[in-house]
């Protein structure tokens, strides 16, 4: 029930967004006492989704959710208490004790939280060095508001060594990985129907925007479907070379973004001559090319895993 809530709420798989039907398989879900359910009907009263905002309500479903050790609700709590909406007053040290307490189970909202109130001074001591330290702990743990915190510090040097190619960096991250890409989910949501044409052609539309991820996985699907991939060429469905070379393409574009695995791939078709000449001088290349990535993913890892 909580699942079928899920796909209502965020209109995922093929299921039109329908706040209305996500409240009632939530309110379902939580008959069963499921506490996910009980921190997202707190979510939808706080935002008023489908139903008229009530931050009581909000307060009274995510206190359930935290009895129950669903620590992301600490979060909300936190919220509501910075604004002072559903409480008595708005109460900075109590929405911090909140993030705390998230931050002590290991909820990554709660580190970007955290990061927040120190960045601003807000309700503590102002503190960038600490807000950074929340803020890469929540990046890494795939935050996006995180990530673009950390981008924002980067490119103004604050609190961190001005680094205008890893800001850049950052910024592409978190427009890529961010939920609002609709075009992507659309893509991914084609390939687990079985769609692989469609699949194909809107990674393929991303790809030309320059979307590291979306030229992998166009890349990824012309190899693994060959002629079932419905790629087409100029005189119709794509000839095995046409394809080789659209893939070649694709991962050499992938591996200039900093994708060391589509690197090692155009090193094997270069050593085997898949889809192009064998060539050991650019294999060996390539295979460098990828090495230089490697060895700069530490960096990467800390930032966003």
């Amino acid at each position: 029930m909580y699942r079928i809530g899920l796909l209502y709420y965020y209109g995922l798989r093929g299921v039109r967004r329908d706040h209305n039907k996500a409240l009632y398989w939530f309110s379902k879900a939580v008959e069963k006492g499921e506490p996910k359910a009980m921190e997202l009907l707190g979510e939808i009263y706080a935002r008023g989704a489908g139903v008229a905002r009530n931050y009581t309500k909000a307060l009274e479903w995510l206190t359930l959710a935290s009895k129950q050790q669903h620590y992301s609700a600490y979060n909300g709590l936190g919220y509501l208490y910075v604004k002072g909406y559903g409480v008595e007053k708005k109460n900075i040290t109590k929405a911090r004790e909140y993030f705390e307490k998230a931050v002590e189970n290991k909820e990554p909202g709660g580190h970007y939280n955290l990061g927040v109130l120190y960045l601003k001074g807000i309700g503590v001591k102002k503190d960038v060095t600490l807000a950074c330290k929340y803020f890469l702990t929540a990046a890494n743990a795939g935050q996006p508001k995180a990530l673009y915190q950390v981008a924002k510090l980067f490119q103004k040097g604050i609190g961190l060594k001005k680094n205008l190619a890893m800001a850049t960096y950052l910024y592409k991250m978190v427009s890529e990985r961010g939920p609002w890409s609709s075009l992507s989910r659309w893509a991914l949501e084609s390939y687990l129907k079985g769609d692989i044409g469609k699949a194909l052609l809107l990674y393929s539309r991303m790809a030309e925007l320059g979307y590291e991820m979306a030229q992998s996985n166009a890349a990824w699907i012309l190899d693994k479907y060959g002629e079932h991939s419905m790629c087409m060429g100029e005189s119709g469905f794509c000839t095995d070379t046409e394809r080789h070379l659209r893939a070649h393409s694709l991962w050499w574009q992938a591996s200039e973004q900093g994708n060391e695995h589509a690197a090692l791939l155009i090193g094997d078709a270069y050593y085997y001559g898949r889809g192009t000449e064998r060539d050991l001088e650019r294999a060996a290349e390539a295979y460098m090319h990828a090495q230089s990535q490697s060895m700069l993913r530490p960096c990467s890892t800390l930032i966003y895993a």
